[in-house]
């Protein structure tokens, strides 16, 4: 899997002036969540949102197997 970045601009709401910018991985991101609410568990897979939806208006990840209807009409 392709290593994930978010970028972060912060503008401070003391400085208005001041703009910070910091780049994070998706990793970084899940280490501290993971540590603060899921202690002592594993991330067993991560999938990515790939955008699309089913006709049951559920969101589609990487990873899922989706069933096509025959796209053919008569």
């Amino acid at each position: 899997m392709r290593e994930i970045k978010i970028r972060y601009r912060i503008r401070s709401k003391n400085f208005p002036n001041i703009i910070d910018t910091d780049i994070v991985t998706l990793e970084q991101v899940e280490h501290k969540y993971i540590a603060d609410v899921y202690k002592g568990q594993e991330i067993l897979s991560r999938d990515l949102f790939t955008g699309s939806y089913d006709k049951n208006k559920k969101e589609i990840y990487e990873g899922d197997r989706v069933k096509q209807e025959d796209a053919i009409s008569q």
